[in-house]
């Protein structure tokens, strides 16, 4: 469950930062 837990929570903070990424690069162009 540890595990699971800990890899959704990867995917999650991941998936964060692509969207503050793309929502930069729209910004700057």
């Amino acid at each position: 469950m540890a595990r699971t837990g800990l890899k959704e929570a990867i995917q999650a903070y991941e998936f964060a930062i692509g969207v503050q990424l793309m929502q930069t690069n729209q910004r700057n162009t």
